[in-house]
């Protein structure tokens, strides 16, 4: 994973009852229901990468130009994608976590290495727990949903099924912890990180680490939409060491709030 970035996103490629408190409350599915499949290093969602490159690559080179400022925010600031989806969909009124996969997978080497995740997982010592979710959000037939939400990305987009709390899938995330580290700050593994690790009063340093854009068959399924789609990875730090590896890949159907998620289409002078 070294500073270079591969294939720029412009090049053709082959396609192919709510809480008001507006705090994140666990999918109603996941309420007294079975407990999450165990994972395994290759159970979860990896894009298959069309372009990619580092946070100072990114910052510094055209992907500033190809994507609106929102989606510039969402993939590479430090802060939080829940504060930051709550600003940008103002009738944002519920957040979910559907909790996915969780459980033990070995050490880095023993679970595939580089090979099966990203490579700065190596950083974590120890057996490791591999945790996936799904940050849901009220969706486009609810009247107070958010009112960015778009099923117009993709002419073969095909309408979601909302879950029972009327909520549809925005971000999907992969997390690696140290079994240690999970024990000690994950207490509520149902619960999202934040609200985690919020009530340990835990300080944290998000060093965004490498930015993606590509494919992935399962989360077309997942999303109601075909790629590309966008993604990142970042470490979490915390008392100079690493605590989590996490990798987040976006449903394009945020773009008609958060602008373009994709390239704009220029003609031979340059312009739009």
């Amino acid at each position: 994973h070294a500073g270079a970035s591969t294939r720029a996103p412009g090049v053709a490629s082959a396609p192919r009852a709510r809480p008001r408190s507006r705090r994140f409350a666990v999918a109603d599915g996941d309420r007294g229901a079975s407990p999450p499949a165990p994972p395994s290093s290759s159970s979860w969602h990896r894009l298959s990468a069309r372009w990619e490159a580092d946070e100072e690559t990114a910052m510094e080179g055209e992907l500033l130009d190809l994507l609106s400022p929102a989606w510039r925010i969402m993939l590479l600031s430090d802060g939080s994608v829940t504060r930051h989806l709550r600003l940008l969909c103002p009738k944002l009124d519920c957040t979910a976590l559907e909790l996915v996969a969780q459980g033990p997978i070995g050490t880095f080497a023993g679970a595939g290495g580089a090979a099966a995740m990203p490579a700065d997982v190596e950083r974590i010592e120890g057996d490791l727990v591999q945790r996936e979710v799904l940050l849901r959000i009220r969706g486009p037939d609810a009247d107070d949903g958010c009112a960015g939400w778009s099923d117009e990305h993709s002419a073969e987009a095909v309408p979601l099924t909302a879950a029972a709390d009327g909520t549809v899938p925005a971000v999907y995330a992969a997390s690696w912890w140290s079994s240690d580290t999970f024990a000690e700050f994950m207490s509520d593994s149902a619960s999202p990180m934040w609200s985690n690790l919020r009530s340990a009063n835990v300080e944290l340093y998000r060093e965004v680490r490498r930015v993606y854009q590509g494919d992935n068959e399962a989360l077309e399924e997942v999303f109601g939409t075909t790629g590309p789609f966008w993604g990142r990875h970042y470490i979490f730090w915390h008392a100079g060491k690493p605590m989590t590896v996490v990798y987040e890949v976006f449903n394009p159907r945020l773009e008609n709030a958060l602008g373009p998620a994709k390239p704009l289409i220029r003609d031979a002078r340059g312009t739009n």
